[in-house]
């Protein structure tokens, strides 16, 4: 193993591995985090992996995203794609509050952010509209997945 000015070399046998060190400021990720704050609905992972599965279906990259009406009794999953059609689904939740909140997602970040998780109940922190959401699980210590959500 060797260190050159603005690189790493590791040889071993016939192989060789170069690694670019940056000297860069990485951003502040607490800024970037949102505080847990806001509107907190508990889902069963499964269940909501497997309905935003069958919605993002109709999901193309001209038309990726999909809508989330967070209601005070459930959460309903909206994908509307002139060129193939329109899905619609539902999951009932107990929100515990009077909310109405209509935010937009890519379907496969929450999905691959799922696939990693163990926990059987996710719970995911609506902190404003425009703003990012918190995905995290009661058995997935450390686990937080923040999702920005687009304009659909």
């Amino acid at each position: 193993m060797g260190v050159e000015s603005d690189r790493i070399v590791v040889k071993k046998d016939r192989q060789i591995m170069i690694v670019k060190l940056l000297d860069e400021e990485y951003p502040d990720y607490d800024y970037v985090i949102p505080q847990i704050t806001g509107t907190i609905v508990k889902l069963n992972r499964h269940e909501l992996l497997n309905t935003l599965r069958r919605v993002a279906i109709f999901s193309t990259e001209k038309f990726k995203g999909i809508k989330f009406f967070v209601l005070p009794d459930k959460i309903e999953f909206v994908s509307e794609n002139p060129e193939l059609g329109d899905a619609k689904e539902f999951l009932e939740v107990e929100v515990g509050e009077d909310i109405s909140l209509e935010i937009g997602f890519n379907p496969r970040f929450f999905i691959e952010a799922l696939t990693a998780m163990t926990s059987e109940l996710v719970n995911i922190n609506f902190t404003a509209t425009e703003g990012p959401c918190i995905v995290t699980g009661d058995n997935d210590p450390g686990y937080l997945s923040v999702m920005m959500p687009m304009k659909i």
